[in-house]
């Protein structure tokens, strides 16, 4: 079920476990283990500060969040790619946002591949000089050719120890290459996920004591989310983020044990962003699990990332500079056609070309 946003679109999503319980009633979980939320961010494309939408407003929002308990954050792909000082600067604007903000996650998308994924490598070569994540950056299905093997600085999932429960987080993509430069994806395959996130689940419960297994794929496939939720035993999922579509979703899937689990993903460009608050048992099973969409422009930048925007103060502001203004109000096709024919004009060549996710 899509929905419209606003600033608190819940679906409540009760296991069969607790089935005649209100998600919202405090004696589902008992005292000593608190809930949790799981924030999620996808698509956001480089939107720092600016107007509408922002990273800005979205850690203001996640610190609402941050006094109800404790967080695990995720960035599901399509980060860094977009605006002017990101793009410029590959991302590392948006990557000093993410750790500023403490994230635990970041999985790949495929826009992270338009530099070609060598510049996003040099975010875990440890060298601090030309920026370097604090958190992991995930891709179970992203295999190089050369190898067979998954990319060697990748992972497949990260395991995030909280005061009282563990949260396994495998990170995949979607069969995403026709939106990628040829020459940028042609030394890597994308490989069918199900089978991959089915054994890292059991591998997250039985090896590594997870109490909590979410999937984060940058890929919006209701084939991909109905197989997940097929999953039974120790490879069972509790949570599903989507990205890659913008497409707003608060949505909920009956999984095979019958119990229904979050299905999420957030309109593209900062105009929202996901968080999912987990209730347990005394034995940390799930007993409910709440999901909404919280409408970014709800919020104000109270200041929380300033200090990274100062950083880069001189790139937003040529970012903002205003170089053309158009009479009318126009399309995004017929602002193609303006920028093309001006690009002709000015520049006296033969053919003119824009790709259409410039404008």
């Amino acid at each position: 079920m899509k929905k419209m946003l606003s600033l608190m679109l819940a679906c409540t999503m009760v296991g069969s476990v607790a089935a005649s319980m209100s998600a919202c009633d405090s004696s589902n979980s008992p005292a000593d283990i608190q809930p949790i939320n799981v924030i999620m961010v996808n698509d956001n494309h480089g939107i720092l500060n600016e107007e509408s939408g922002g990273m800005g407003k979205i850690a203001t929002g996640i610190s609402h969040y941050a006094g109800q308990g404790e967080l695990v954050k995720i960035a599901n792909g399509d980060m860094f790619q977009g605006t002017y000082v990101s793009s410029s600067l590959r991302g590392l604007p948006m990557l000093d946002a993410l750790n500023a903000m403490d994230f635990d996650a970041f999985v790949m998308g495929n826009h992270e591949f338009d530099w070609g994924l060598e510049e996003m490598k040099k975010y875990k070569d440890g060298d601090p000089s030309n920026g370097e994540a604090e958190f992991p950056f995930l891709g179970a299905n992203i295999i190089e050719k050369s190898t067979g093997e998954m990319v060697d600085w990748l992972e497949p999932y990260t395991v995030v120890q909280l005061e009282q429960v563990k949260i396994g987080i495998i990170g995949i993509i979607g069969f995403v290459e026709t939106s990628i430069l040829t020459s940028n994806v042609e030394a890597y395959d994308f490989v069918d996920p199900t089978e991959i996130v089915s054994n890292y689940a059991a591998e997250l419960r039985t090896e590594k004591g997870c109490d909590v297994v979410i999937v984060a794929a940058h890929a919006d496939d209701p084939t991909f989310n109905a197989t997940f939720a097929s999953y039974e035993g120790d490879s069972r999922i509790d949570a599903i983020f989507n990205g890659h579509s913008h497409t707003p979703t608060d949505d909920e899937i009956t999984r095979a044990d019958g119990a229904t689990i979050c299905v999420l993903q957030n309109g593209g460009y900062g105009e929202s962003f996901a968080s999912l608050t987990l209730e347990f048992d005394a034995n940390k099973k799930i007993v409910s699990s709440e999901g909404r969409l919280n409408n970014t422009n709800s919020f104000s930048d109270t200041g929380i990332l300033s200090s990274v925007f100062a950083k880069y103060g001189d790139y937003i502001s040529t970012g903002d500079e205003v170089i053309l203004t158009i009479e009318s109000s126009m399309d995004r096709y017929d602002v193609g056609l303006r920028v093309v024919s001006s690009m002709y004009e000015k520049y006296d060549v033969a053919y003119a070309f824009i790709n259409m996710g410039g404008v």
